[in-house]
């Protein structure tokens, strides 16, 4: 087998534990590796919209003990670039999904491949999946929001969700003096009141960035970015293709039981019925469950795959 050094391609570049993979239009997105390099499998981890991988850490970083974690951000997200307005949507989050499980593949190999994906990226791998149904081996959903087709009983409360989350989110606040400003803000908000106590510090971090004036921090993801991702959540047709996907799948949701809790924790419920799919509730949770209890998402994981993969 070639060497790392010799299978760098064309604006891919591997530094220590880190690739910078160059999408089509010039947008860098740094994929960062963890675990055991010669682990069997590997698990690849991405976010939700508006937030960013690192914000997870407590979550992925359970599982680099025997697998191979990498992890990103999508375009305008995190450690990522933006890229133009124009192509922060989800047909460029599904090209750059293709674009940097190839880049992996290149560059660390192929082996048997799990997506981890939570949210927005969870939505992305299936619409990849779908586009060219390769290079992933086995897929966990975690709180996977899609868009319920025509005559399902959720679908008018999603779109209802979905546009007023994009509503609310282009009047967000987007500069800060330091990230703990954003963390006290995390912390007062009551559906984010089961986050672990460090978490509203970590995704704080993880979704800001020191602004270009030097003059304070930003946040990564552009208000009016995440509000235009919200109210574009609406290809039904991925939700019933999620019961056509042929790798093994794992769905992992909130508790519908919650009060106040995202339409997505019924949704998932009914897809797991409907299309007799593996699927697991966490309990007491929210959309933002493997920040509740990383460790019960991570076993989760563990479980599938010992089972499944």
């Amino acid at each position: 087998m070639e060497s790392i050094s010799q299978q760098l391609s064309s604006g891919l570049t591997l530094d220590g534990r880190q690739m910078v993979a160059v999408m089509a239009d010039g947008v860098k997105i740094p994929v960062r590796v963890f675990g055991p390099e010669d682990a069997k499998i590997r698990v690849v981890c991405s976010h939700g919209n508006g937030m960013a991988v690192d914000g997870y850490a407590d979550f992925w970083s359970r599982l680099t003990d025997v697998f191979q974690v990498a992890v990103f951000d999508l375009r305008g997200h995190g450690r990522s670039d933006a890229g133009p307005y124009e192509h922060h949507n989800w047909e460029w989050f599904r090209r750059d999904m293709g674009d940097v499980l190839r880049a992996i593949n290149r560059v660390l190999g192929r082996r048997t491949t799990v997506g981890a994906f939570h949210s927005l990226s969870s939505i992305v791998s299936v619409a990849y999946l779908r586009e060219r149904g390769a290079d992933l081996d086995a897929l966990v959903l975690y709180d996977p929001p899609f868009m319920p087709p025509e005559g399902n009983p959720y679908r008018h409360a999603h779109m209802a969700e979905m546009y007023g989350l994009a509503a609310r989110v282009v009047t967000r606040r987007s500069r800060f003096n330091d990230p703990s400003e954003l963390a006290a803000q995390f912390a007062k908000q009551s559906h984010l009141s089961r986050w672990l106590p460090q978490a509203y510090q970590d995704m704080a971090q993880a979704v800001m960035r020191p602004d270009t004036d030097g003059q304070g921090w930003r946040l990564s993801c552009a208000p009016d970015r995440e509000g235009h991702v919200f109210a574009a959540n609406d290809d039904s047709a991925l939700f019933e293709h999620v019961g056509r996907i042929s790798i093994p799948l794992q769905l992992v949701a909130c508790d519908p039981a919650v009060e106040g809790v995202q339409v997505s924790g019924e949704a998932c419920r009914w897809m797991a019925e409907n299309y007799g799919l593996r699927y697991v509730s966490v309990p007491d949770t929210t959309h933002f469950l493997q920040v509740e209890k990383p460790d019960v998402c991570a076993q989760v994981l563990r479980d599938f795959v010992s089972d499944c993969v």
